[in-house]
């Protein structure tokens, strides 16, 4: 692997898998020039309020990347564009204590370009959280996956927009979102708009939405079993919330479970 860094303009090369940790990063516009067969994984780490990065895919390439949000409030802005056979996957943790706003637009360009976006979200203590996930398919045979996992509590907001655009004649290509949000409590607030535009036939696409509260089949269930209603509500909540330690390293996975475990 070789990668050239000119301010913050990067560019990687080779075959090999790679893992590099971007940090310290505020108010810069970053580049992100990922060559053909590369095949690397991005950390962004410790940077500060406001992150702009643009990911480059050539052919054949494969690209993770990994945010976990922590700390103060966040601004975060992602555009990247696939060519043929690129493949990108995208993991938000999101576990600030203020405000955020993330905004992404994936462009699949190239056949066969596929990506996944995967998020989990906290949202507490009167915080305002927005999410602007995007896709556009300009290309045929192209894949796009969104999953969005949240917990809206203490009079907290959460605003998650997903949208998917198949154009005209971009035929085969496949979209699904899913979005699922707990209101913890009656002081919390959650909407979110999945939007598919679909200009074209012979393609497959889905979406699914569900914002509410707690279950109350799956709390008195687990009260049948020994656990008080407190135990419940935190057995039930994590649930939503842990999964996405998997896609990270070990340090980021007791950070997650730290935070998570903290708050309830």
């Amino acid at each position: 692997m070789k990668m050239q860094n000119n301010s913050n303009t990067f560019s990687i090369k080779g075959t090999d898998k790679v893992r590099i940790s971007l940090t310290d990063f505020n108010d810069e516009f970053t580049q992100i020039f990922i060559e053909e067969n590369a095949n690397v994984t991005i950390d962004f780490v410790n940077f500060k309020d406001l992150i702009n990065v643009d990911i480059i895919q050539g052919n054949n390439s494969n690209c993770v990347v990994r945010f976990l949000l922590e700390n103060n409030k966040k601004d975060v802005k992602m555009h990247a564009l696939l060519n043929n056979n690129s493949n990108l996957e995208v993991f938000f943790a999101d576990y600030t204590n203020g405000d955020t706003s993330v905004q992404s637009n994936v462009e699949l360009l190239g056949e066969h370009a596929k990506t996944n976006f995967e998020f989990t979200t906290l949202g507490k203590n009167s915080e305002k959280k927005k999410y602007d996930i995007s896709f556009d398919h300009k290309s045929n045979n192209t894949y796009s996956n969104f999953e969005c996992f949240g917990v809206a509590m203490n009079e907290s907001f959460l605003k998650i927009n997903g949208v998917s655009h198949i154009e005209k004649d971009m035929t085969k290509s496949e979209t699904h979102q899913k979005v699922k949000v707990i209101l913890f409590d009656e002081t919390s607030r959650a909407i979110a708009n999945p939007i598919l535009k679909i200009d074209c036939d012979d393609i497959i696409a889905s979406h699914a939405c569900a914002i509410g509260s707690l279950n109350s089949s799956h709390i008195f269930y687990l009260l049948s079993r020994g656990l008080t209603i407190e135990e419940a509500r935190k057995l039930i909540t994590t649930g939503y919330l842990l999964p996405i330690k998997e896609k990270f390293d070990d340090e980021e996975k007791d950070k997650i479970i730290q935070y998570v475990e903290g708050d309830f």
